[in-house]
């Protein structure tokens, strides 16, 4: 097999590789000076292979990155990720099984190495995405991506906060609404008991 053209694309670091049979594989620029890549070249099936891991792994880092930029990621996310984008390149670009054997674990060690993988700016993510949530539910659902998570405000002060939020445009007083409120904590991974009381408390005192 050879390579007939070497294109470039859109993005700077990448290049399209055209081979005798048609087929495209995206390749990074700096790879064809390491793997000493030129056109018309008759590739044996063990070189062929390098390329095919050379483009893998930087299809597979490209998106890796691409999913860090849009929010924080713990290598358990991230490799699950990984995971299934391997499936999806392997079948669009016919990579050989030896091209891309181990691949996630070595783009997650290469992006970990570079201090891309936070758990903590995670935790900080999560929990400000998922502010309504209970902290009971937080500590479970975040147990489950394998981190653990603390923090110094209850249950308690954070229904009240939000039952604060809610009273400016609602009326808790109207049994209908003060029932949906409640049914929306419980969802939230709030104790009933505790929603109740803390809702009690503000009507009490307001």
């Amino acid at each position: 097999m050879q390579i007939l053209t070497i294109s470039h694309s859109r993005q700077p670091q990448k290049v399209w590789l055209k081979f005798d049979d048609d087929s495209l594989l995206p390749f990074k620029i700096d790879d064809l000076v390491i793997l000493n890549v030129k056109k018309f070249v008759e590739f044996d099936v063990a070189a062929l292979t390098k390329i095919q891991a050379a483009s893998s792994k930087f299809v597979m880092t490209e998106y890796a990155l691409r999913q860090i930029a849009i929010s924080p990621k713990t290598s358990k996310l991230l490799s699950q990720k990984l995971a299934n984008y391997q499936r999806l390149i392997q079948k669009k670009y016919n990579y050989a099984s030896e091209a891309t054997s181990g691949l996630t674990e070595a783009v997650i060690q290469e992006i970990s190495a570079k201090g891309l993988l936070d758990d903590s700016k995670f935790i900080e993510y999560y929990v400000r995405r998922h502010s309504k949530m209970s902290q009971m539910q937080l500590k479970y659902n975040l147990r489950t991506l394998g981190l653990e998570y603390s923090s110094q405000e209850s249950d308690h002060d954070k229904i009240a906060k939000i039952i604060f939020q809610k009273s400016k445009t609602t009326n808790l007083t109207d049994f209908k609404t003060k029932n949906k409120l409640i049914a929306s904590l419980y969802r939230k991974g709030f104790a009933i008991n505790l929603v109740k009381t803390v809702i009690d408390e503000y009507l009490t005192n307001c």
